[in-house]
């Protein structure tokens, strides 16, 4: 069964006579109100006008102040890395190194785990005991922690040259 629009049971209701295209409300004279309007007029009468109500008019005098409020921050050396504080710019190199032998010794095991993988799936072909994968997370376990210490080594010995360096300048000998 094909329904039309000049169908009463039709649910869209676009403001339109059916019959004549019109919009509802207005006459062939076209004396009536549209119906825009006419729903225009009711909300605008639920909500009182602003400039006119006197209820809504409230004095500047009659209002509070607005609370005064002060934000303090401690004074620690803990309150965080602030560059003009000693020794903040070690403390983000620090961060960094952290940072960096973590997502070093991560990247490797997880490198080494999937060419394992990929190992076993294209060129061992074998259903049974995954050993590409096993020996991959292995492998890249092991490279993670000797990268690991190198970077530390490296930075001690940074350290140690830096420890050095200051004690012959303390002692007057020089660079």
């Amino acid at each position: 069964m094909r329904r039309t629009n000049e169908s009463p049971a039709d649910p869209i209701d676009d403001g339109r006579d059916r019959k004549t295209g019109k919009t509802t409300g207005e006459t062939t004279s076209g004396t009536g109100t549209n119906r825009d309007e006419r729903n225009e007029e009711e909300i605008a009468g639920r909500f009182p006008d602003i400039e006119t109500d006197e209820r809504l008019k409230v004095s500047r005098v009659d209002l509070p102040d607005a609370p005064k409020i002060e934000i303090r921050r401690p004074v620690s050396e803990a309150a965080g890395n602030r560059p003009d504080r000693p020794g903040a710019i070690a403390d983000l190199r620090g961060a960094g190194v952290g940072y960096m032998i973590g997502i070093t010794l991560v990247s490797s095991i997880v490198i080494g785990t999937g060419l394992g993988w990929a190992a076993d799936r294209f060129l061992l072909r074998s259903t049974g005991t995954p050993w590409g994968l096993i020996l991959g997370f292995f492998a890249g376990t092991i490279t993670g922690f000797v990268q690991m210490i190198a970077v530390v080594n490296r930075l001690n010995a940074e350290e140690d040259r830096r420890n050095a360096r200051e004690a012959r300048t303390e002692r007057g000998a020089g660079p």
